[in-house]
């Protein structure tokens, strides 16, 4: 991920959340940003990462065919959220609805066959995100911060990461 920029200037675009959900078991949708300042071109197959506030665990996503070209990069993501545990966050500790959400790799995966190298590479470069959920909880109906976010005014939800180190 070195060469990578340490995935410098990721981003979290259209945060989605529904109460139920998909077939495949998802109930977070959304996008992500991610720069490849390289000329060279990464297939990574489907990532899968890990969510955590403050070293609970609270999700994952999937980020399906992610293959990094030179540039700017957008793909689509599912997720399955612990939805009472993040509910819970945000009535007692984070009632702005935003979460510190840390993204930690967990598999990478091309025709079926985990890529090894490219797991070990993600485990290593956790990212930290302010995830504006309550934004996202607002847009379907579900009015649960302090904030007042209210379904008309929220749709979405844009969060930068920034690497550990």
């Amino acid at each position: 991920m070195a060469g990578l920029n340490g995935l410098q200037g990721f981003k979290v675009l259209n945060l989605n959340v529904s109460v139920l959900p998909a077939a495949d078991g998802s109930n977070v949708r959304g996008q992500v940003y991610i720069p490849n300042p390289t000329n060279i071109s990464v297939q990574m197959g489907d990532v899968t990462q890990n969510l955590y506030v403050n070293g609970q665990y609270i999700g994952n996503n999937t980020i399906p065919n992610l293959t990094l070209v030179p540039g700017n990069n957008v793909f689509n993501f599912t997720g399955i959220s612990d939805q009472a545990t993040v509910l819970n966050l945000i009535s007692t500790t984070y009632t702005n609805g935003i979460l510190p959400v840390t993204i930690i790799g967990n598999s990478s995966v091309v025709n079926g066959q985990h890529i090894p190298y490219f797991e070990q590479a993600l485990q290593s470069v956790p990212l930290h995100v302010d995830l504006d959920v309550g934004s996202a909880l607002a847009a379907i109906g579900l009015n649960v911060t302090s904030s007042g976010h209210s379904s008309s005014t929220a749709s979405s939800s844009t969060a930068t990461a920034t690497p550990s180190t």
